[in-house]
């Protein structure tokens, strides 16, 4: 097992923080010398690099998932498929496909399938009357 002095989420988010603060960060202009940067100037360059709109959109994709299996939404999403759409194979694939794309549509191409995994994965657990919950989803599907 990996022991850790600091876990790693805490490293990733105090790394902006640390650069911040002991003016680590240089500029490399092309027409000069490279120049230290003061914390009032790294703030922003760093803060504008580490946190764009395109990972936030991601960490917002990522919590609404979180979200989602937290609270049983995500099981009860499920359930409210698997009512519509019955246990044949081809039609919960289908039903995958269409929550798969609705997604798209609001969140992140990236971000999609991790909130579709969260709801997909109480469905292949299911489907195809298999008595045992099915650890991978082309074993559930492969059956019929």
């Amino acid at each position: 097992m990996l022991m850790q002095a600091v876990p790693l989420f805490v490293t990733s988010m105090a790394l902006p923080l640390l650069i911040v603060v002991t003016g680590v960060l240089v500029d490399r202009p092309a027409d000069g010398p490279p120049k230290r940067l003061t914390p009032q100037q790294a703030a922003p360059a760093i803060f504008h690099a580490m946190f764009s709109q395109t990972i936030m959109l991601l960490l917002g994709g990522f919590a609404i998932a979180a979200a989602l299996s937290k609270h049983a939404i995500a099981k009860q999403v499920a359930v409210g498929i698997l009512s519509r759409v019955g246990r044949k194979p081809r039609y919960v694939l289908l039903a995958a496909m269409f929550t798969a794309t609705f997604a798209s549509m609001w969140i992140s191409n990236v971000a999609a399938p991790v909130l579709c995994f969260g709801l997909i994965q109480p469905i292949l657990r299911y489907v195809s009357g298999a008595q045992e919950p099915l650890n991978d989803s082309t074993t559930c599907l492969a059956r019929k």
